[in-house]
């Protein structure tokens, strides 16, 4: 059976507010007004997302690339690559119809098979998918080149430098723990700390220390380290919050976008094309390294 399944990669953010709907994509914004007929270019945007006046929010996946958005009588009219039926959504973020090939139109026949293979008895199945999603936006974790932190604690490993719960009592400022990026085949000292200019771009970090080692994926490029207050704190570019890591290997908190902080949203908006909104579910994949041993 024919299928394009539908996606949300960097979704067409659509706010609507009193006479005006606000349109984002990427670092593109457009503001329209709901009583005037005017189209723009989304190329780019795959997958919608809609904040009402009231408050809610949908999104709706769609099978192929948003070319442009319309507003005609009230409705959001949203037209998608090779398909000549476009999405018609209300003020309030309900379909009234959904995009769809049209098995009569040559040039719909046509794109299908050009890119896909597909012929015309293929669209009733193409067009049968269920395009609400309950979505959360999330940035993908990544290893990629990652950093190297390495506490050098051999020494200290009887038990009279541990209390009597077991945690570490050596200050880490006492070891001398070293930085090392692979990429760059340089090695720093953990006490001087270290910064990453933006053309090195180290995803993830592993620690090795006597006891265990451990390894974190990040969502953004490691743009320095730092032993601030016996906490191995690891800053991600874009992110007011960072990483702090104790002598025990504990996640006391993990990399984290301030909804409140004009810059976290500014490179939220400009890299991936989201916004506040989306903070609260972008967060969330770090919880699982909170106070992980």
């Amino acid at each position: 059976m024919a299928f394009i399944k539908p996606t949300m990669s960097h979704p067409l953010m659509i706010r609507m507010k009193n006479k005006t709907c606000y349109i984002a994509q990427g670092s593109c914004e457009y503001t329209m007004v709901l009583s005037l007929n005017k189209k723009v270019s989304c190329d780019g945007a795959c997958g919608i997302t809609i904040f009402t006046e009231s408050g809610s929010k949908r999104c709706y996946g769609t099978q192929l690339g948003i070319e442009s958005v319309e507003l005609k009588d009230d409705r959001i009219i949203i037209y998608e690559e090779g398909k000549s039926i476009p999405w018609e959504i209300d003020k309030e973020g309900y379909v009234i119809c959904r995009a769809r090939f049209d098995s009569k139109a040559k040039s719909d026949v046509a794109f299908l098979k050009d890119e896909f293979g597909y012929t015309r008895r293929d669209i009733p199945y193409l067009n049968d998918y269920e395009p609400y999603m309950d979505y959360k936006k999330k940035i993908e974790e990544r290893v990629v080149n990652p950093v190297l932190i390495y506490l050098n604690d051999e020494e200290y490993t009887d038990k009279g430098y541990f209390d009597k719960e077991g945690h570490f009592t050596v200050p880490l400022s006492s070891l001398k723990g070293t930085i090392i990026a692979k990429s760059l085949e340089v090695e720093y000292s953990l006490k001087s700390g270290a910064l990453f200019g933006p053309s090195i771009e180290c995803y993830g970090f592993n620690i090795v220390s006597a006891r265990k080692t451990l390894s974190f994926p990040t969502q953004c490029a490691i743009s320095g380290i730092a032993l601030e207050d016996d906490l191995i704190k690891i800053y991600e570019v874009g992110k007011k919050i960072p990483w702090s890591i104790d002598g025990d290997l504990v996640v006391r908190e993990y990399a984290q976008f301030l909804e409140i902080s004009r810059r976290d949203i500014a490179y939220l908006n400009e890299k991936f094309g989201l916004t506040e909104e989306n903070v609260a579910d972008v967060n969330e994949y770090g919880l699982q390294y909170v106070k992980k041993s």
